[in-house]
């Protein structure tokens, strides 16, 4: 007997040791950062800001990524006069998360719509790998903000190979963050925006991204017995007591056959009958917002700036009549910002890549470049008109040799045909496009001996399709060169 008690002894000490190391592990690392964390840190970061810096009266627009991806903020507060905040995140945060940190920055006769996805209703995941990381990382404060049995469950969740990749992470020298993939988009508007969803972004991998997305099979497990509800049903609480008003809209999604399935739809529509029995009104129709599957950049929740118009339209002809008074000074904050992706949007811009042209990098100060992007032998770009018209192609390329032709194709016809520079010298170029409604392929071809979609060919540090000059100033130009350094 004695010696078996020793036993469990010896076991629960070992227990008690083995947890003790456990836990002086997790708060040694805890606020650590790490690199898969600084995506979402800035995210929820610069959103915060943006809405603390609006002034007057505003509207808050909470969401996951499909809130950051599918609302223009600005075209709102331009078109109602009143400052807009875009707080779409992401969908790995929480929704508890989410609300705690929308309380502070709102007050009294603010507007909150809740642009919520579909699984926020449908699931109850809350601890998932990608959030763990954030809140341990970025997030120290909300940590030790949370009770002890919520503690408990978020050190017990978060696995070995995370706290040592953050240990690992501290000891490594910092290196600047991959640039130009809307996933690692630091930079956001004002008001909260995003321009990484821009078509010159839509490269091959984010269109297989979007013609593999799934349809969203949680829509018909939405019930009131998703915690999320009741923690909806707290924020709403609380804003009454603020003078905060709510709307619920439906979030942007893309369209599939099968919603229109019994089952989907008594999904769908509990969305509506669950908001209204916490108070809140549901405006708009969910099958409105369910938009083809061109209008977005990668996933079923991700519209491309193209869907983002349409839904954010959709959201003002929703929202006609149904705010109240309003308080604004009628000022609305600059919109430049100097961000890696805006540099990128002003020297590319006005089409969708098909092939041949590489991922976007620099700035290489060195070399006095910005943003540039490596193209191979032949690329090709995709531009689609609703009218027959004309834009202005300038381009802005070095080639990897002496002597390489320049030829650029309209849907198979071509347009232009030159040379470029010497080797490291940059050409500038300025053609006039005639494109028809609908479709249209521009090809630029900078080899005579191969049409190779692969490979590099030349350096582009401009490729802008703009509206063309008036008529009477029509012309096809090639401007003087400029040395790369």
């Amino acid at each position: 007997m004695r010696k078996a008690s020793s036993y469990l002894t010896a076991m629960l000490c070992g227990c008690l040791i083995a947890l003790a190391a456990w836990c002086a592990l997790f708060y040694s690392q805890l606020g650590l950062p790490t690199t898969h964390s600084y995506w979402t840190s800035a995210l929820v970061t610069q959103k915060l800001a943006a809405a603390r810096n609006a002034s007057g009266n505003k509207i808050v627009v909470i969401a996951g990524s499909s809130g950051n991806f599918n609302v223009d903020a600005e075209l709102i507060s331009r078109k109602l006069g009143i400052s807009t905040v875009n707080l779409g995140t992401h969908a790995i945060l929480p929704l508890g998360y989410m609300l705690d940190h929308a309380r502070p920055i709102l007050h009294r006769g603010d507007t909150v719509i809740l642009a919520l996805e579909y699984l926020y209703f449908a699931s109850d995941e809350r601890l998932s790998e990608a959030y763990l990381d954030y809140l341990i990382s970025r997030d120290p404060e909300y940590f030790r903000s949370r009770g002890l049995r919520e503690k408990v469950e978020i050190i017990g969740h978060v696995s070995l190979k995370r706290l040592l990749t953050a240990k690992k992470e501290s000891w490594q020298p910092r290196g600047s963050p991959y640039p130009f993939n809307v996933y690692t988009d630091f930079f956001y508007s004002p008001f909260g925006d995003t321009h990484a969803n821009n078509l010159v972004f839509l490269n091959e991998t984010m269109r297989n991204g979007r013609a593999g997305a799934l349809v969203e099979h949680r829509i018909p497990t939405i019930s009131d017995k998703q915690i999320n509800w009741s923690l909806l049903a707290d924020f709403v609480a609380w804003c009454k007591t603020q003078g905060v008003k709510i709307i619920a809209v439906p979030p942007a999604t893309m369209k599939f056959d099968v919603y229109q399935d019994p089952k989907f739809r008594r999904g769908i529509e509990a969305v509506r009958r669950l908001y209204s029995d916490r108070g809140v009104p549901f405006i708009g129709d969910p099958y409105d917002a369910m938009l083809e599957r061109d209008l977005f950049f990668d996933t079923n929740y991700h519209a491309n700036q193209l869907g983002k118009r349409k839904y954010t339209e959709l959201l003002l002809h929703w929202l006609d009549g149904e705010l109240p008074p309003m308080r604004t000074d009628g000022k609305f904050q600059e919109t430049s910002v100097d961000s890696p992706v805006d540099e990128v949007l002003r020297h590319f811009n006005g089409w969708m890549p098909i092939a041949g042209l590489r991922t976007f990098e620099g700035p290489y100060p060195e070399r006095q470049l910005n943003a540039v992007a490596w193209g191979s032998p032949q690329l090709r770009l995709q531009v689609d008109m609703d009218r027959d018209d004309q834009r202005l192609l300038t381009l802005d390329a070095a080639p990897i040799s002496n002597g390489q032709p320049l030829h650029i194709l309209v849907n198979d016809r071509e347009i232009y045909a030159g040379h470029l520079a010497n080797a490291d010298e940059f050409s500038r170029i300025a053609v006039v496009l005639p494109l028809k409604s609908g479709q249209n392929t521009i090809t630029i071809r900078t080899s005579s001996a191969s049409t190779s979609e692969t490979g590099i060919s030349a350096l582009f540090r401009e490729l802008l399709l703009s509206p063309s000059p008036a008529k009477e100033n029509h012309r096809r130009a090639e401007l003087p060169q400029n040395r790369a350094s």
